[in-house]
């Protein structure tokens, strides 16, 4: 608390006709013994920013400054009808405790609530000195300084540092306090005790307890620390009181100017467990379904192989046409179920690679002329399973009738195009061959194949566009859900 200069006369000399008087001085704290003119006494006592009272030792004012008529509202008039008991709250019991020590010591400083004329309280800082402590009723200057705002002030820090201590004590991730170069822990918070297994004292006592079971990932971390002044959400291991390895994310963050780091602590530990036990459960079910996948394209192709035997026992070509029409469908899914069992991703499948394969297939199988050739504009695009069995089949019905039907005197073009964006797919196949009949509708045909078509572009919430001029062109857009 830094005061203002307050003087108290003491004794009348003379010196080359100028009259001069001995006083006591407070300066900043310190009561000093000094002479000055009465102007410059004057000029002090009315001029001092803080309450000034001249007082009996009883209590009774004998004068105050300026200061103290604004800070307790009373005029100099009033000042002389006023003692210690309109002035100090009855009920400090620190005014007793002052008085004696003022008494016995000649001084004394401390804290006391006061009361303005209004009957407003307010709290005040005081220094006050007693002339002639040995006499009954000696004569003593007060200075008050209203300290209020101070008092909130210190309130609401000490507040503020219980909040914050609470949330650092009590948080639901560890949180410490370290020196750099010593490594030695300034603090430490309940979730790191728990973590460490040791207690609070344990930690701050030694900190080398701490063990660390792989040291290069501490050594790294207080690595870039230094280069970067913080990390965040590393992975670290730590030796508990146990020696169990605990898992841990930290985050640093650097002071170097107060030589200290502080980090927060989160134990992963369980949660490390489980990602393993999920990641080994998924393995499991992608190695049960990878199998899933190979037996149904084996069993399509043993469909495949049966179809094929029983078809040498007919001669009828109708017949012969439907075998090879049920056996091409068989092979369309075996190949996507074997591209599934063989792919690292389950759930979809190159749909580019398999379109390739599916088209280069069934035109060596359907074309025996070189005059027929093939254009494939083939896109590679990741396809869902349940889209991309489907529209398997969807090419294969509508390639095949291509090739069997749009060019009688084996000569002509067919082209394949499959390409996507953001929102669809577009599969368009198109042939420069003789077309359909004038009066075809797809809504209204007997082909098993086409009515297949239209129903599984339906399943697929796709829609099925034809085009007839100088052949034919499907076109069929699959919405990406």
């Amino acid at each position: 608390m830094v005061y203002h200069a307050l003087f108290w006369q003491k004794t009348y000399i003379r010196w080359n006709q100028i009259e001069y008087k001995h006083f006591y001085g407070l300066v900043r704290g310190v009561w000093l013994r000094m002479v000055i003119t009465n102007k410059e006494y004057e000029f002090a006592f009315n001029n001092c920013p803080d309450a000034i009272l001249l007082t009996l030792s009883d209590g009774t004012v004998l004068s105050a400054n300026p200061s103290a008529c604004e800070l307790f509202g009373y005029t100099e008039d009033e000042w002389c009808d006023l003692k210690r008991s309109d002035l100090v709250d009855a009920t400090d019991s620190r005014t007793s405790v002052y008085l004696e020590a003022r008494k016995k010591e000649g001084d004394v400083e401390g804290e006391l609530i006061f009361i303005k004329k209004n009957g407003e309280k307010f709290t005040g800082h005081i220094k006050s000195a007693l002339k002639q402590p040995e006499k009954s009723l000696g004569k003593a200057c007060v200075i008050i300084k209203d300290i209020t705002e101070l008092k909130r002030a210190e309130e609401s820090l000490k507040k503020n540092k219980e909040r914050y201590y609470d949330l650092f004590y009590n948080a639901r991730v560890g949180i410490f306090r370290c020196r750099i170069n010593k490594m030695e822990l300034l603090d430490v918070n309940k979730k790191i005790t728990e973590l460490s297994g040791y207690t609070k004292e344990e930690l701050l006592n030694d900190v080398s307890i701490v063990k660390f079971p792989y040291p290069d990932e501490i050594d790294n971390i207080m690595g870039k620390l230094e280069e970067e002044g913080f990390i965040e959400n590393h992975e670290v291991h730590i030796l508990d009181k146990m020696g169990d390895i605990r898992t841990a994310l930290v985050s640093f963050k650097l002071y170097p100017e107060e030589d200290f780091f502080e980090g927060t602590v989160v134990d992963i530990t369980k949660r490390k467990e489980l990602e393993l036990k999920l990641q080994k459960s998924l393995e499991e079910k992608e190695i049960l379904l990878k199998e899933t996948h190979h037996r149904v394209k084996n069993n399509l192709a043993i469909i495949s192989s049966i179809i094929n035997l029983q078809s040498s026992y007919f001669d009828d070509p109708e017949a012969l046409n439907a075998f090879k029409n049920i056996q091409d469908r068989a092979n369309s899914m075996s190949m996507i179920h074997e591209r599934l069992y063989k792919s690292k991703d389950l759930k979809n499948i190159n749909f580019g690679e398999y379109l390739t394969r599916l088209c280069n297939n069934l035109y060596k199988t359907y074309t025996h002329s070189t005059n027929i050739s093939l254009k494939l504009n083939i896109e590679n695009l990741s396809v869902k399973n349940d889209v991309a069995v489907p529209l398997g089949i969807i090419v294969n019905e509508l390639f095949t009738n291509s090739l069997k039907y749009a060019f009688p005197d084996e000569n002509g073009n067919l082209q394949v195009d499959f390409r996507g964006n953001n929102e669809m797919y577009m599969l368009s196949i198109k042939d420069d061959g003789i077309g359909l009949p004038e009066d075809f509708g797809i809504e209204k045909t007997n082909s098993l194949g086409l009515t297949l078509v239209k129903i599984l572009t339906e399943q697929i919430n796709g829609t099925l566009e034809l085009e007839s001029e100088n052949g034919t062109k499907w076109l069929i857009k699959i919405p990406i859900s």
